[in-house]
């Protein structure tokens, strides 16, 4: 599990609950994270404290899920930048969850069928015939194209 902080308060405290404490560093930017274990529990986590802002925290978060892999991503203490009524203490759960995988073939498919909102697509009501067209002029198919151009020795002059 991986838990990226704002706030160096948030990340002592959370510090503070780890016991077996080793430093890593990203072998490219150089990220400093801890790994601890959480007593009494399986799990490990990794400890990152990324700073305050909204930018940091993507790119932070990208990093740690290519990086480490990590079962799970906690992000602590991020909220604050979202609304200007939250205070410190309270606990703010999001609506959306993400899926940070590129999934191909079947996997793909199974993928799209589990998480679909059960809405149709949008399907346009024009009928296509009667569409404002996307070009102005008319396509021109390479085949009905002058002779004197496949005389050019340069290719697009």
């Amino acid at each position: 599990m991986a838990v990226l902080t704002a706030l160096p308060l948030e990340y002592d405290a959370i510090r503070e609950h780890l016991t077996d404490i080793e430093t890593l560093t990203h072998p490219r930017y150089g990220t400093k994270a801890k790994l601890g274990q959480l007593p009494d529990s399986p799990w490990q986590v990794v400890l990152i404290n990324m700073g305050e802002g909204t930018l940091t925290a993507a790119t932070l978060t990208d990093r740690v899920l290519t990086w480490l892999d990590p079962e799970a991503v906690l992000l602590v203490g991020v909220a604050g930048g979202v609304k200007d009524d939250i205070g410190i203490g309270d606990v703010v759960e999001t609506v959306y969850q993400a899926l940070y995988f590129q999934a191909r073939g079947g996997l793909k498919r199974e993928v799209q069928a589990a998480i679909r909102s059960g809405r149709t697509r949008r399907r346009p009501r024009r009928d296509p015939q009667r569409r404002t067209p996307r070009f102005i002029d008319p396509m021109v198919m390479l085949s009905d194209r002058p002779a004197d151009i496949e005389d050019r020795a340069v290719p697009g002059h």
